[in-house]
């Protein structure tokens, strides 16, 4: 059973680019699309996929984070510490039959995605996850790119490993309750990978808790997702810094998409950040 996965960092909710943005969505046709920073954005994104449906995860005014999903969502995980940076959802891959026996607390109480009906699903769920952790200054691709010493790169991420450290050492276990389906998590981590900065430790944290790093599993490209935009091209180091991390399945592709589609208007690319996506088996 595939699973086509997105992550996109929209950038302050698509901006006058929008309904470019939601046709290269349509265009890349994911399962799951995990949209950071959608602001506003999500009802013209939903108006542009027809038979998605759409999981507000962070509650507040500023709505950061939305999990799109054309697969039926089988539960909404409570909201966590901060759900401006965290939260999740549960999705059934295609072709599943049989009771599941949903509890009474799935958080699905008038969610459209799902239909009232508990013996609709059995077999493989997915739980996905979207994350945006902390921005922090100095930024730490600049750090890097002055040459500077491995302590002070290691000071630099400092707020994204203390942010992840809890999500994955506290947060999905209490979340997962000892559930044993596959987990993506995907979002902006602003932070670079570990695996290529032998200095950085964040990523390495969902590594050592059995995660892929989708992209690196089958693409030794630098990857860059950060800054598509004119503003950084004198920066001399690939930022990667959009992530879609798994467990529990075989990456099969990924790519990073930083190109507008061809019939779109040159200029430069619709967000500030590149869009990931992976292909997954379960």
């Amino acid at each position: 059973m595939a699973l086509r996965v997105l992550s996109w960092n929209i950038w302050d909710g698509g901006r006058a680019d929008l309904p470019l943005i939601v046709e290269q969505v349509a265009a890349v046709a994911p399962d799951v699309f995990c949209s950071i920073e959608t602001y506003g954005a999500a009802d013209t994104i939903l108006g542009g996929l027809p038979g998605y449906t759409g999981t507000r995860i962070t509650a507040r005014d500023r709505d950061n984070l939305w999990i799109f999903s054309r697969l039926p969502v089988t539960h909404v995980f409570p909201p966590s510490f901060d759900d401006f940076r965290f939260g999740g959802i549960r999705v059934a891959l295609p072709g599943v039959s049989g009771p599941q026996g949903l509890s009474g607390d799935s958080g699905l109480s008038g969610h459209p995605g799902f239909s009232g009906d508990s013996g609709l699903f059995g077999g493989v769920e997915v739980n996905v996850f979207i994350t945006w952790l902390n921005f922090s200054e100095p930024w730490l691709g600049d750090v890097i790119a002055s040459g500077a010493s491995p302590e002070a790169i290691r000071q630099a991420e400092q707020v994204q490993l203390s942010e992840l450290s809890r999500i994955v050492g506290e947060e999905l276990p209490r979340l997962l309750d000892g559930d044993r389906s596959p987990v993506v998590l995907a979002g902006d981590l602003n932070v670079l990978p570990a695996s290529d900065w032998p200095h950085l430790r964040t990523t390495q944290i969902l590594v050592d808790a059995g995660y892929t790093d989708t992209f690196r599993a089958v693409s030794q490209d630098p990857g860059h997702t950060w800054s598509t935009q004119p503003d950084r091209a004198h920066v001399n180091i690939p930022e990667r810094i959009d992530y879609i991390f798994a467990k529990g399945l075989e990456v099969r592709h990924s790519e990073v998409v930083s190109d507008r589609l061809p019939h779109h208007p040159p200029g430069p690319f619709y967000s500030d950040h590149a869009a990931l996506i992976t292909d997954l088996h379960a």
